[in-house]
């Protein structure tokens, strides 16, 4: 973990070791002033033969790292979380797991900021995992206060045979609503397993990428409304504009995405 100034020079914050490594998402900066991030394998909590599936830590602005919650197989609170993290409106923390949950297949968070975690929902709880499985992103909150976000597998089932992802909000109790089951029709031209989270534009709309699908099955990027319906804007072309996109999109001054 590192920081580095305009100019350049770089600052080591915290080196990882066989015991807390594997930060694959980037950092966010809390309302306390300190820096909240996740790794997505083994945490400085490792012990004997039990196994942790990665953790939740504070970092100072000055490099002293503070694990919060370390993330194990057994316990049901998730497994392998490799998402940004982000701070509500209500002061709390929340993220995703890919893994873990009642049944294994990726957990929605909340975290209290000395690190009191609680599961608000595991996926695969309804039949044939119709409410989506393994969420790869992070979160976004919307301006109704809910949470938005996208699971990679799981959802319609009928032309996939695990299922091609969901876009769905959480509200910040733990009540969840797929809002689109992706590939709801032959060939997936609607888009297939997002790997990116969503950004909610300035229009009130969702905007987000899939990593396959679409007019030439490689990708796409699309709007949801908040009713729920997904409008492709964008088939990728592969060798001529790009493939298999993996993260959200940003919306920048100008209004582009």
């Amino acid at each position: 973990m590192f920081k580095i100034s305009a100019t350049g020079a770089l600052t080591t914050l915290h080196a990882f070791c066989r015991y807390d490594f594997s930060p694959e998402a980037g950092l966010i900066q809390a309302s306390d002033g300190n820096l909240y991030g996740t790794t997505s394998n083994d945490s400085v909590a490792f012990m004997g033969p039990a196994r942790v599936g990665g953790s939740v830590f504070k970092v100072s602005p000055s490099g002293t790292l503070t694990v919060l919650h370390s993330f194990g197989f057994s316990s049901g609170d998730g497994d392998i979380p490799q998402s940004v993290l982000i701070q509500a409106g209500d002061g709390n923390f929340y993220g995703t797991t890919r893994f873990g949950g009642t049944k294994g297949r990726g957990t929605v968070y909340k975290m209290s900021p000395d690190g009191l975690l609680t599961v608000l929902y595991s996926f695969c709880s309804q039949s044939a995992c119709s409410d989506g499985q393994y969420p790869d992103a992070g979160l976004v909150q919307g301006a109704d206060g809910n949470l938005y976000g996208t699971t990679n597998q799981g959802g319609y089932g009928g032309w996939v045979a695990d299922g091609a992802g969901t876009i769905f909000k959480i509200t910040l109790d733990g009540r969840l609503t797929t809002l689109y089951k992706f590939c709801s029709v032959s060939n997936c031209p609607d888009g297939s397993e997002p790997l990116a989270g969503l950004t909610q534009g300035s229009d009130g709309n969702l905007y987000g990428m899939a990593n396959l699908g679409g007019a030439n099955q490689v990708g796409t990027v699309f709007k949801l409304t908040p009713a729920g319906v997904l409008t492709t804007l964008h088939s990728f072309l592969a060798n001529l504009d790009g493939a298999h996109p993996v993260a959200a999109l940003i919306q920048a001054k100008d209004g582009n995405f």
